[in-house]
């Protein structure tokens, strides 16, 4: 999925299956759960966000 439609979205899900919030902010970077998006990679079965930040999994 590209980063524009991750923004259209809105959220997507993690590789553990955990929602993820998905905003633009006011200078245009598209942020994952409030880190933003440096890069996207494509590779041959996807295509790889590379974050500013770590994600850790909410607690249960």
């Amino acid at each position: 999925m590209t980063a524009n439609d991750l923004a259209r979205l809105g959220a997507a899900l993690s590789a553990l299956g955990q929602s993820m919030t998905v905003t633009v902010a006011r200078d245009g970077r598209l942020l994952v759960n409030g880190a933003p998006v440096l890069e996207s990679i494509e590779t041959a079965n996807g295509i790889v966000h590379v974050l500013d930040g770590i994600l850790i999994p909410a607690a249960e």
